[in-house]
This record gives C-alpha cells, structure tokens and sequence, in this order.
C-alpha cells in the first residue's frame, strides 16, 4: 500500500505517517505492507504549451479568476528575446491549429500528433467504403471522396490567408509556384464540374453553381491563376462511362482511376502531410525553445517535470516482488532491492527516520524507500502492518505460506470426493510431503534435514475423528518452518590477549 500524501516530509504540523496508522484499523494486518516514501520517476508527463490555461485575479473582482490574454504572458518578461519566444510560440500553435480545425471536417479522427499521417490511409478508407456501399448508398459515398479532396484543397487558402511561421509560408509560396500543383486545382473544379459525376456519382441537386459556391474562397486567387471559378469549364477529358460502366460503382471507379484525379489527389495527400508536418516540428522547436531559455518558463517547466513524475511507489514495489520472486523465490524478502528507472525518494530519510517507521507501538511499520551512496535507490524494509506479530510481522514468511496454501490447495482439489481412507491419505501426504521438500532444498525451509523444515498429518484418530469421517471432511495439517530475513545484522568484537 502506498501512505497518502507520501510526498511529504513528517512534521509537526502536518504527519502523514500519523494520519495513515490513525487511520487504518487492526484487522487482517499480516495481510498488508506499507512503503513510504512517494518516488520521483524517469518518466514525467510532456508539457505542450497549447494544454496549459494562464489566468490571473479578475481586475473587477479579485476574487474571480480571468484568462490572460498573449499580451499578458509577454508582461512575464521585458527581455526582448524572451518575448520573441512566447510570440514564436503564439505563432507556430496557431498555425497548427489552423491547419488541423482546417482539415476536421474531412479527418476522421482529426490530425494531432500522434496521428501525423493518416491522410492517405483515411483516403483509402473511403475509397473502399465506396467500393462496398449498397447500391442506394454509393452517391453519397462518392460524395464523401470528393469532398475530403476538397476540404485538403481548401485548407491551402485557409493557411496562406493566415499569419505563418517562415519555414511554413516558405513552403506554402514554394507550393503556389509549381504549376504542376496549381493546374491539379483547376482540374479539380473542372472535374467536379464533370456533367456525368453530376449526374451519376453525386446526390441530386449539385451543379456547377453548387461547385462554384464550395470552392467560392479560391475564386480569384493565385490558386486558381486568378481567374473567376465561373469561367473554369466542365471537364470533358473523363468519361464516367468509359469501359461499358452502367452501375454507379463501376463509373465512380473510372473517376478513380482517371490519372487527371489520381495524381492530383496523391500530389495533394502528400502536400498537405508534409504541411501538417512542418507545422507540427515548428511549434515543437519554438515551445521547447521558450521551457530551456524564457526564465519564466524555464522555471515553470522544471517544477512541472518535477511534479508530474511523482509517483506512489506501489507500481515499481509490485516489480520487485515480481522481480525477486521469479529469480529467488517468494521466501526472499523484496528489499535490499534497488528501484530501476527512478531518480530519488520523495523525502530523504536517514537511519534515525527510519527507526520510528520500522519498529512502533502500534505494530504498523512502514517499510522505508532510501537513498544510499553508491547503492541507488533501495527497498529498505520487509515488514507487514502486523509487527508486533512475530510469526507475521514479515513479508517473505506472509508471502510463503500464502503460496504454499494456495499451492497445496490447488494440488488437493483432485482428490475431493475420492475415498476417504488410508489410501487417498497416503497419496495426499506424499504430494504434499514431496511438494514441500522441494521447497526445502531451493531454501524457502530452515532445517538441516526435511523433517525438521516440515510435517504432514493426515489420517484418522491424528487429524480426523470418525464423526470427520462420518461427514465427508479429510483434514490435512501442514507445519512449516519458514525462514526468516536477517533484518539486523550485529557484529560483535572483542579483544583477544596475545598468547605467545
């Protein structure tokens, strides 16, 4: 178990060592061990600027909190190039954002981070829905195809309209030179345009005025070489029923395979990707320039790192247990063990702490997370809550003969219903013997020999009476003499007068 509020240091004031034992009742406490204290781990959480809320104290009422606005955040600091950082910072989150609110409607999910290039793979996602639509549902599943290409389209204008990062607008006025890419724009209006896709492949209702409208922000722009969407002309190139098509299906296919659509479409996937992609590494570079040298920030990103790695030392304890167990054995005690991957104890503790933790009236000790020079960060403690018990108060003799119940339970559930006479009993014993021998000889038994580890007793007039008998029970009882942890190793020296 972990103490609540472990992070803290005991004090006077504020006990959180007191406050647990207070707190927990004294039943079934062989069953349970506490570790103390909290840990500070490797792995702390990302800080990304666009997940943090600024507010200050709301001038009109000081006790209500507002959003502070970028002006205010660049009051932080009256160092030029601190405040160039945090407007970097405004600038390159801004234009992701854009990009990926420009590209939501046709995304499923959105682009973020950690789906940074899923354009082709949702393309094709359509494509194939299209393929297995049912007849009644192949329009509006063309439709869809059509539309995420455009909303792509789109998001060109949405981004050169805006304020951008210079490696970003760089490569947007790189992007409105090639007339490669800008005549794939045109053909795509045209093709929308395509009086078979009207009349074939798309909801009734859409014409070319309709077209015009959805690509009405591209109208007179460099994108379309400046020309008014109205005097673009339907294309004529691609025959929606080429081949013998007749289904809705098989015509859609042939706009899909048309290389004027294909090549335009990858040429375009690929664009907006490596787009999304730059806009992402600018915002990356700029937030993690403003936490390594903007002083405000700076400090703020080291007390966040701090905090977020903080953690109840439960889930590196269960990796001990699971750690000494699978190379020593349940009967070793899981301390003297040290903690990969963390960097420190929450509170540092020396052997004076340790002694009301360890050994205390209330029996409930805390097993203690130390720092040892040169050691790392170690396990220092094996007890149970129950210790003032001493034939529970530590966790190897609890954690052995949990093992060894469950185990020779296990083993003797076969044996229920069978005959319950000397025959079933000296198979019982002999598994149950044989089992616990093999115990013996990997350590888990003190004894120099097996009868002096263990016993086994079954059979009738030294377990059962003949009432047992008489009711269907077949007792078996199981003595152990389960090893214990050295806990306090003391050396004695003495003089030794010379003889000769």
């Amino acid at each position: 178990m972990d103490v609540r509020a472990g992070f803290l240091k005991a004090t006077v004031a504020n006990d959180p060592i007191a406050v647990f034992r207070d707190n927990i009742g004294t039943e079934n406490l062989k069953y349970g061990a506490v570790y103390y204290p909290w840990l500070f781990s490797i792995y702390a959480q990302t800080l990304s600027f666009g997940s943090l809320a600024f507010k200050k104290p709301d001038p009109n009422n000081a006790a209500n909190l507002v959003a502070m606005l970028p002006a205010d955040l660049e009051a932080l600091s009256t160092v030029p190039a601190e405040i160039a950082l945090l407007q970097g910072v405004n600038k390159t989150s801004s234009n992701a954002t854009l990009l990926t609110n420009a590209l939501a409607a046709a995304t499923t999910p959105p682009l973020t981070g950690d789906t940074i290039s899923p354009l082709k793979a949702q393309f094709d996602q359509l494509t194939a829905t299209f393929l297995n639509a049912t007849p009644n549902a192949t329009r509006d599943q063309f439709a869809a195809i059509l539309k995420f290409v455009r909303t792509l389209t789109l998001a060109l204008q949405t981004l050169d309209a805006a304020t951008l990062a210079d490696s970003l607008r760089a490569s947007l006025d790189a992007l409105k030179t090639d007339a490669t890419f800008m005549g794939g724009i045109v053909s795509l209006i045209q093709i929308e345009k395509n009086a078979g896709i009207l009349a074939d492949l798309v909801p009734a209702g859409r014409d070319a005025a309709v077209v015009e409208t959805d690509y009405a922000s591209l109208n007179n722009t460099v994108w379309v070489g400046n020309v008014a969407l109205s005097t673009l002309t339907a294309d004529a190139t691609i025959n929606t029923g080429a081949n013998g098509a007749t289904t809705i299906k098989a015509k859609g296919i042939n706009v899909l395979n048309a290389d004027l659509f294909a090549l335009y479409v990858q040429r375009l996937i690929n664009t907006v990707d490596n787009l999304f992609k730059s806009a992402l590494m600018n915002k990356d570079i700029a937030e993690q320039q403003l936490f390594t040298q903007h002083s405000w920030f700076k400090g703020f990103a080291a007390r966040f790192a701090r905090e977020t790695a903080l953690v109840p030392p439960s889930g590196a304890i269960a990796g001990v247990y699971a750690s000494v167990d699978r190379t020593r054995g349940v009967w070793k005690a899981p301390a003297n063990v040290s903690l990969n991957a963390v960097i420190g104890p929450a509170v540092k503790l020396e052997d004076r702490d340790q002694e009301s933790l360890n050994i205390h009236a209330t029996g409930k000790s805390i097993n203690v997370i130390r720092a040892f020079t040169g050691k790392g960060i170690m396990i220092w403690g094996a007890r149970t809550l129950a210790g003032n018990d001493n034939e529970w108060k530590y966790i190897p003799v609890r954690r052995f003969f949990t093992f060894a119940e469950e185990s020779i339970k296990k083993a003797t559930e076969p044996f229920v219903f069978e005959p319950n006479d000397a025959n079933t009993w000296i198979r019982v014993k002999a598994m149950v013997e044989n089992f616990l021998t093999l115990q013996w000889r990997a350590g888990a038994l003190a004894g120099a020999k097996p009868e002096q580890a263990f016993y086994v007793k079954i059979g009738l007039n030294e377990t059962m009476t003949e009432l047992d008998i008489l009711e269907g029970r077949m007792i078996v009882e199981v003595g152990m003499a389960a090893v214990r942890p050295a806990e306090f190793i003391i050396l004695r020296f003495s003089h030794l007068m010379q003889e000769s």
